[in-house]
């Protein structure tokens, strides 16, 4: 290569090494805003029917806190009836569904708070049942039961939606809020949260502050790649 084709090169990895790391640190001030809450992992599942006593327990401590939501889903999978037959994954919840998972609806909105005879499925799985994303309203099967459609949101995977009924187990618990100061939950207050709701099977858990690092980490690969080229380009 000769010395100005190498300038030009350096020059050009330095600039995207220099705008994505700027938009790092722009983004670093985030973590506590957009990445505030906590996913836990049970160890033994939790039967949706089980619920209202954790449910219970949680309205008694609520005004220690602010904003304070307990959510609680299982992802599966399941066999889906339209026009055609297809298998799709599966997320049934119990709680808020958008704390859950936060998508883009093309038409109609997950099912209602208490309307377990609905489910919200992607575009990709409307397309594979009715090869339509026009389909909030029509009725389908899911296992063998039927179901009303309530809308159909943008995604790159096959997925539906459902409100959990009584026999659906749980295994992830998702819990937000802040503190009676503003302050996002810590893992103490995660800790004492869990025990004044007696859920003992946690298996594990991880915070927003843990997710967001993770993220950052593997963001930063990018400009230390940049750099370990620019390196080699220098010496070769």
């Amino acid at each position: 290569m000769s010395r100005r084709k190498k300038m030009i090169s350096i020059v050009i990895l330095l600039a995207c090494c220099f705008i994505f790391q700027i938009s790092i640190v722009q983004n670093a001030g985030l973590s506590d805003t957009v990445y505030n809450g906590w996913s836990l992992y049970l160890g033994e599942s939790i039967e949706t029917g089980n619920l209202y006593t954790v449910e219970n327990r949680l309205s008694d401590i609520a005004d220690k806190y602010l904003n304070l939501k307990m959510n609680f889903w299982a992802e599966d999978s399941a066999t889906f009836e339209g026009i055609s037959e297809t298998n799709s994954n599966t997320i049934y919840y119990q709680g808020d569904p958008v704390s859950i998972f936060t998508t883009d609806f093309i038409s109609g909105s997950y099912p209602g708070e208490q309307d377990k005879n609905s489910c919200a499925i992607s575009d990709k799985l409307s397309w594979a049942l009715w090869g339509s994303v026009e389909t909030t309203g029509k009725t389908l099967k899911v296992d063998g039961t039927e179901k009303v459609v309530s809308g159909v949101f943008s995604s790159d995977s096959s997925l539906a939606i459902l409100k959990a009924d009584n026999k659906i187990k749980m295994t992830r618990c998702d819990i937000s809020g802040q503190t009676l100061v503003g302050d996002n939950l810590s893992r103490e207050d995660i800790e004492s949260i869990i025990s004044a709701c007696s859920i003992n099977n946690v298996s594990g858990m991880v915070g927003g502050k843990d997710i967001y690092s993770g993220a950052m980490i593997q963001f930063s690969i990018f400009p230390f790649t940049v750099f370990l080229a620019l390196v080699v380009i220098i010496i070769s």
